[in-house]
């Protein structure tokens, strides 16, 4: 214990500017004071990014910078300023408490500590005012079909966050399979909309990665920053392209050397550097989730069962659903192992879902839904008397979402074609017109005034 320090007080500013900050520190030392000051920080683009912890240098300690979720910014002026990850807070506050010697100050102040770190602990609160089944009915809110799915990244989402407060809890990776435009990545763009705010969620385009020693700029540390490893859920987007074999000049498969990068992710032992100096911070703390559509998988499945299967390649007609949805359903950890990826691999992934094709209702549904960029649209169109049903019918969807299932282009493309199809007819036209018509159906002196000037 004897170098541990003890803090004479513990100070924490919600918002303090950079004068303020400045004259508070230049206080500090002038009083030879061991005080720590918290204080939020925030990135480029104005988003907060952990906290900021200050402490003269003179009583600075390596247990301290060497905890978990934190790093040494910055040493200069007489301070170390410690980044704190928004994870740990509560964390490093209570091992700052307890690494005291008890001097009066600090026992004074360790309970106000105590009583407000819960508060400031947006994982703490997170996990309080949830369980997976309130997460899976938020995503619910904004998403239509794909019930399964949604019910396993909401399971995810619940898990990540205890592993957050709980980091001796094992990892578990989820890989989602299934066709092309059922909805695999729009559900991870809604959970960031909804939970990026607690944990950092980016999603990736695997088809486009590189290992190291490979050309290629999209290698994994393009991706992979202090916020991510404190915590960020990394997807991986068209994962199935990634693990497909693929040979060098030199007949080596660049595909297993790849996925060895992602079995050290996944495995924790990723170790963030910085200026080529290694930071103490590892993969360990973060969640993994793989994409994929796994099509050339799921025809081999129904090629197995001696179903009729098109030819591979450009000219390969689309598979049914139903087949592909029953093929989908049946696939096993030895068929992704058939298909190219690491039985390691495979054996780390803990949960697996599958997503079915859209049903044609499902589609209208969407494009119909009130938050749609459709619906939008048309509710701003109707101000100016234009309706989506004189332009666009649900006949005119279903001959859409036909040519969409047959090009695998998925939803967004069908909402493109409509909200094409409204743009196009109303620059045939205009909104002034449509805007002008509508008013002179609801205002009798216009439809007078009309009549008189064609008479």
């Amino acid at each position: 214990m004897e170098n541990k320090i003890g803090f004479d007080n513990f100070n924490w500013y919600p918002e303090i500017s950079e004068e303020a900050l400045k004259k508070r520190l230049e206080e500090i030392a002038k009083r030879d004071s061991r005080e720590l000051l918290i204080v939020p920080l925030t990135d480029d683009f104005g988003e907060r990014d952990g906290f900021g912890a200050f402490i003269l240098s003179k009583y600075y300690t390596e247990e301290i910078g060497n905890m978990q979720g934190v790093m040494t910014v910055t040493e200069g002026n007489g301070f170390h300023c410690l980044h704190v990850s928004e994870l740990r807070l509560r964390l490093f506050f209570s091992a700052c408490v307890r690494w005291s010697h008890g001097t009066s100050p600090a026992k004074r102040t360790a309970s106000s500590v105590h009583s407000f770190a819960p508060s400031i602990n947006p994982i703490s609160t997170f996990l309080d005012n949830n369980t997976p089944a309130k997460l899976e009915a938020q995503l619910s809110e904004r998403l239509i079909g794909q019930q399964k799915l949604t019910k396993a990244v909401a399971d995810f989402l619940y898990y990540h966050a205890l592993r957050q407060l709980h980091p001796e809890l094992p990892q578990r990776p989820l890989l989602v399979s299934g066709p092309s435009g059922s909805g695999k990545t729009e559900v991870w763009r809604v959970a960031k909309t909804l939970y990026g705010h607690l944990f950092p969620i980016k999603i990736i385009d695997g088809s486009n990665m590189s290992c190291e020693g490979w050309s290629g700029n999209y290698k994994i540390d393009t991706y992979i920053d202090p916020a991510m490893v404190k915590g960020g859920i990394l997807v991986v987007d068209e994962f199935d392209k990634l693990t497909r074999p693929r040979f060098s000049s030199a007949n080596s498969n660049v595909s297993l050397d790849m996925q060895a990068e992602f079995l050290k992710l996944i495995e924790g032992e990723y170790q963030l550097t910085k200026d080529r100096k290694a930071t103490g911070l590892t993969s360990r703390n973060m969640g993994f989730v793989l994409v994929g559509a796994f099509e050339t998988l799921t025809r081999k499945k129904l090629a197995g069962e001696k179903r009729a299967v098109a030819p591979i390649g450009f000219c390969a007609a689309p598979i049914c659903a139903k087949e592909a949805d029953d093929a989908i359903a049946q696939l096993c950890d030895d068929d992704f192992i058939a298909y190219g990826i690491m039985p390691e691999l495979v054996g780390r992934i803990a949960a697996k879902c599958t997503t079915n094709a859209l049903s044609d209702q499902t589609y209208i549904d969407i494009v119909r839904a009130p938050n749609s960029r459709v619906s939008v649209l048309t509710k701003i169109l109707s101000d100016y008397g234009a309706k989506l049903e004189d332009v666009v019918t649900d006949a005119d969807i279903l001959q859409l979402v036909a040519t969409s299932q047959a090009n695998q282009t998925g939803v967004r493309w069908v909402v493109s074609q409509i909200e094409n199809r409204i743009l196009s007819a109303i620059y045939q036209q205009g909104l002034h017109t449509a805007k002008q018509s509508a008013e002179t159906e609801d205002n009798p002196l216009a439809i007078f005034e009309e009549l008189l000037a064609s008479a």
